[in-house]
């Protein structure tokens, strides 16, 4: 079967309120976004973020290391 994507919340039900009370801003506050501002970490250009002292220890080329640069995202 063909997967899906849910409806969107409409204002009211119970999804709409929970993520306005876990974000603060209504669901359809980012609607007409179009572009994201915020530069991310990403394995191609983190040599912007992280201190050379640190990239000098570490293994780039590791898979630990891409995981953690994911993470670093994800959390930025």
């Amino acid at each position: 079967m063909k997967r899906h994507q849910k409806p969107t919340p409409k204002r009211g039900q119970w999804q709409w309120n929970l993520f306005t009370e876990l974000y603060g801003k209504e669901w359809s506050h980012y609607e007409n976004l179009e572009i994201d501002f915020e530069q991310k970490i990403t394995e191609f250009d983190y040599e912007k973020f992280l201190p050379n002292g640190f990239l000098d220890t570490v293994n780039k080329d590791d898979d630990d290391f891409k995981t953690f640069i994911k993470k670093l995202n994800f959390n930025s």
